[in-house]
């Protein structure tokens, strides 16, 4: 039975198949056995979406955020660079979606992270360049050297501010989620005042 599935499922999740069971017994005795052994299967199929999810409850349940971190920026890199425009073909369905599976969830969930953690500038740069990708604008790089978040401004309240005179507002949208990080981040590392732009936005978004 065992040699059937294998012909017919792909490799990365015949691998799962395998390591499940045993996780899941880890995880009633263990948690750091557990964690250890989805870090092994992390292995054998590097930023692999399925076990990052599983993975992901038990770092936390364990404050282990920076590892966390690492393999979430780790995935975020690899998926990027294989679907640099934002898209891409999901193998176990044959569907074409955001981020080749790495979505605004996983954005989301890096961005929280690195707030947590007090990287509340990494955390900035992720939804930026994030969100970025995801609409198919990873190639725009020239937003990464404004020090705001004008890229996704609403309206031109920053001409004849004294702010960002060297590049116009992009008017980019921006998933009130990650608008709410962007915030939050902006607050706690002190600059309050574009930290309130985006509150503003998020509080008065439907």
């Amino acid at each position: 039975m065992r040699c059937g599935t294998e012909q017919r499922l792909p490799k990365r999740l015949v691998i799962i198949e395998w390591y499940a069971p045993l996780y899941f017994h880890l995880l009633e005795l263990n948690q750091i056995k557990a964690k250890n052994s989805l870090l092994a299967l992390l292995k054998r199929v590097p930023h692999d979406l399925t076990v990052l999810k599983e993975l992901r409850p038990l770092l936390i349940e364990l404050s282990d955020y920076s590892l966390c971190a690492e393999l979430y920026e780790a995935a975020f890199a690899h998926y990027s660079a294989t679907f640099p425009g934002g898209h891409g073909i999901n193998p176990e369905t044959g569907q074409e979606v955001p981020g080749g599976g790495y979505s605004l969830m996983e954005i989301l969930v890096l961005a929280d992270l690195y707030n947590t953690m007090g990287d509340h500038d990494k955390a900035i740069r992720v939804i930026r360049s994030g969100c970025r990708w995801l609409q198919g604008r990873g190639s725009q790089k020239l937003w990464d050297s404004c020090e705001d978040d004008r890229e996704y401004d609403e309206t031109d309240w920053r001409l004849g501010s004294g702010r960002g005179r060297e590049l116009a507002p992009g008017k980019y949208p921006l998933e009130v989620n990650a608008r709410h990080r962007l915030a939050v981040a902006r607050i706690k590392m002190g600059d309050i005042e574009e930290g309130m732009v985006c509150n503003h936005i998020v509080q008065a978004s439907p």
